[in-house]
């Protein structure tokens, strides 16, 4: 058995999962680490995270857009693909949940849901949920092959937003740069930096360009008071 199970399963979906229009070359290389990885398990997660990182960060804009029309498809036809496949139990309990607000995208996250629903019934719901999603992206994977032009304009829509990302993720690591003589700060900023790609790789929480200015502005503040802080030490020793 491999290692890194999980890892090689993210990996393997790249290489033979990618959504429609990931460049080719990009399938190709990931293919040919995939199988390398699987004959020579790497000693350390590190090597296995960086080509996860290279390849997730290539296909997020292509994953997005492809989640978001998954996303918008579940969520209108709601019924066809999921409501009624459920048993009249299950789908009375449901209705009540769509009465107060639920959705069937919020089954997405259990953590939402509370107490509304038993274990056993979260279990079968999300049985369902999981039929429903793999039909509901063959249904747009089909529909992208015959007429693409919205999928190809959400793609550049999160492209952009992956470049902007990029940028504020380049000024961190600039701003590591300037305090390296700091070895905690400047492990702590590569670090954080590391966590963003990570979430762009579909590895952890994917970034907000928010998040990331709200770090950076942070960094900025501790650095100025701890510069504020030196300074009145000099004027005002004890």
């Amino acid at each position: 058995m491999h290692p890194y199970p999980h890892s090689m399963a993210l990996l393997k979906s790249i290489a033979t999962a990618a959504p429609p229009f990931t460049p080719e070359p990009t399938i190709r290389a990931a293919r040919a680490a995939y199988e390398r990885l699987l004959r020579m398990p790497p000693s350390h997660t590190a090597e296995l995270e960086e080509v996860l990182v290279a390849y997730g960060k290539i296909l997020w804009p292509y994953r997005k857009a492809l989640e978001a029309l998954v996303r918008e498809h579940l969520e209108a036809h709601d019924f066809d693909r999921f409501v009624a496949k459920l048993d009249r139990k299950l789908r009375e309990k449901y209705a009540g949940f769509r009465a107060d607000g639920g959705s069937i995208l919020l089954l997405h996250d259990t953590s939402r849901i509370g107490g509304r629903f038993t274990t056993a019934e979260l279990g079968a719901l999300c049985a369902v949920l999981a039929e429903a999603r793999r039909e509901a992206e063959t249904h747009v994977r089909a529909a992208i092959v015959a007429d693409a032009t919205e999928y190809q304009q959400r793609v550049r829509v999160y492209a952009a937003i992956q470049h902007e990302i990029e940028q504020h993720l380049a000024n961190l690591r600039r701003l590591a740069d300037r305090i390296a003589h700091d070895d905690g700060a400047h492990r702590e900023i590569h670090e954080v930096v590391r966590q963003f790609e990570r979430g762009l790789a579909h590895l952890a929480v994917e970034p907000t360009v928010a998040e990331v200015c709200t770090v950076t502005e942070a960094y900025h503040e501790r650095h100025h008071m701890r510069k504020d802080h030196a300074f009145r030490r000099e004027l005002f020793p004890k």
